[in-house]
């Protein structure tokens, strides 16, 4: 790889590459739930008390496909779904409907396939509650701010572990060992965390030293006490006596970046802002986002 930013030299596989692009589209194209329609609601409506189902979730779940990949509103997604269901004799849900089915479905963590045991990393980012432009909000003073979507990421797929949906000012640090806890109740053994300087917090080195994880978490520049963490005071000496770059390269603290692309490509894929203005429902957008971007993931393309 070139020294220069913008003489970078990447490897890769083109053919792989473009079949996985060519598949992501596949996955927002999909229409096989048409063929489940009738079974899929028999299952839905069986022992269901007052009104019955009248429209299938994964109708619903192609829905969200289709909105936040290719930024569809309520509103053109009813007129997409009425040419779409009208070819086959069947009536589409309203807007309001898409909307409230949306907005009350569960979206699990759904992860491509990794090895058992994993390294990890964490970060955050923010969340814009409006699309609305610097000049609207310079001129009527009005800041809707934005909440933040903390993860823990693969570096190898650039997936979402787990992750954390909270307001601005909440601190990095206070879902480190959270999420950790997530990621394993799902299964994944993770055996090494990477941090930036905001998880130099005691109880997370502490916290994944407990769980047999190793902590590769950035030191402050000035940082030279351990706080009772025998791990980090050796870290710090070992810092101390190689220098902060050769450091890292021991570490594989260069690994952390990966999380940021992790970010990067969520953004670039499902947008940096939510339409919702409550928070339950900022949250179970962000997570219907994250469902989405994690089946994306199961295809390696870029």
């Amino acid at each position: 790889m070139a020294d220069s930013i913008t003489q970078c030299t990447y490897y890769r596989d083109w053919a792989k590459y473009n079949d996985d692009l060519v598949k992501r589209g596949e996955l927002v194209g999909d229409l096989r739930w048409l063929e489940e329609w009738d079974s899929e609601l028999e299952k839905m409506n069986k022992g269901k008390r007052g009104r019955p189902f009248e429209f299938p979730a994964s109708l619903f779940r192609y829905c969200a496909m289709q909105m936040f990949s290719a930024n569809i509103t309520y509103r053109m997604m009813e007129g997409h779904l009425r040419c779409i269901l009208g070819a086959f004799g069947r009536d589409a849900p309203d807007h309001s409907t898409i909307e409230e089915r949306c907005g009350g479905m569960e979206w699990p963590l759904e992860p491509p396939a990794y090895l058992q045991t994993a390294e990890a990393a964490f970060d955050s980012t923010g969340i814009g509650t409006t699309v609305r432009g610097e000049w609207l909000r310079d001129m009527y003073h009005i800041k809707r701010g934005f909440v933040k979507l903390h993860a823990l990421t693969d570096p190898e797929t650039d997936a979402f572990l787990s992750y954390a949906v909270t307001s601005s000012g909440y601190p990095d640090g206070y879902l480190a060992l959270p999420l950790v806890d997530s990621a394993r109740s799902c299964g994944y053994e993770i055996d090494k965390a990477y941090g930036d300087a905001a998880y130099d917090q005691k109880d997370i080195w502490t916290g994944l030293i407990g769980r047999g994880i190793e902590p590769v978490v950035n030191l402050k520049e000035n940082d030279v006490r351990a706080n009772g963490c025998l791990y980090k005071g050796a870290m710090i000496r070992e810092r101390r006596e190689l220098g902060a770059e050769a450091w890292k390269a021991k570490h594989g603290y260069g690994r952390r970046w990966k999380a940021e692309c992790s970010f990067s490509d969520f953004k670039r894929m499902l947008g940096g802002s939510v339409r919702a203005k409550s928070m339950a429902r900022i949250v179970k957008e962000l997570s219907c986002k994250v469902w989405i971007f994690n089946r994306y993931k199961k295809f390696r393309g870029q």
